[in-house]
């Protein structure tokens, strides 16, 4: 397994209220070349999308791999 090189920022508005939810965005903040990108919260389940949806408080895990260089 290759490590990334890259670094990326995790972004999300706060909760406001109790019971609250909140949309978070991972974003690629260094690197060179073009790549293409899937995410993952579980390391099993893959998508293109860089947006994770109503995502109530609490601590996740978020998984990165490089399609183009296949890691």
């Amino acid at each position: 397994m290759k490590l990334l090189k890259d670094v990326f920022n995790v972004t999300f508005p706060p909760i406001l209220c109790y019971g609250g939810n909140t949309d978070v965005t991972i974003v690629r903040e260094t690197g060179g070349g073009n790549h293409t990108y899937q995410y993952s919260m579980d390391n099993a389940t893959w998508h293109s999308s860089n947006v994770f949806n109503y995502l109530v408080a609490g601590i996740y895990d978020f998984y990165i791999k490089d399609v183009t260089i296949d890691c």
